[in-house]
């Protein structure tokens, strides 16, 4: 489910990343509680949800999770 990537950013400074392929019967729940499963997942669910759009994940679709999302 899980792959971590460097990824640029405008100022070119260099971030962590997860990335997220999804799975069929994911949700955005689900996600978060494996991503930090120490933490609440309230705040990462609304993340998420602005990563993708607000709109519903659908299978085979590709979240990239910035690492301190999950701190």
């Amino acid at each position: 489910m899980q792959q971590a990537d460097a990824t640029p950013t405008p100022e070119g400074q260099l971030t962590e990343s997860v990335s997220v392929v999804v799975q069929p019967g994911d949700t955005l729940w689900g996600i978060a509680s494996a991503l930090a499963p120490e933490g609440d997942p309230r705040a990462l669910v609304d993340q998420l949800s602005d990563l993708a759009g607000g709109a519903q994940i659908q299978p085979g679709q590709q979240l990239v999770v910035p690492v301190h999302w999950l701190d």
